[in-house]
């Protein structure tokens, strides 16, 4: 069965794969021309993070 990836190791791979291509880190305009050619939506993304930063995670969600 084929590992499933969860958001943030697929955008963290694909900007591994860029550095390693290109020897250098992508910087923000780079990340999200990344993350739409990965078929991500970077505005959604930046909201759901903004979201996950200022709510408190309940602890069976840690545990889970």
């Amino acid at each position: 069965m084929a590992p499933r990836y969860y958001l943030s190791d697929r955008a963290r791979i694909a900007f591994e794969c860029f550095e390693i291509r290109n020897g250098y880190k992508p910087n923000h305009k780079e990340q999200v021309e990344i993350l739409r050619n990965e078929g991500f939506n970077p505005t959604t993304i930046a909201f759901f993070m903004q979201c996950a930063h200022t709510t408190p995670r309940h602890s069976s969600e840690v545990f889970a």
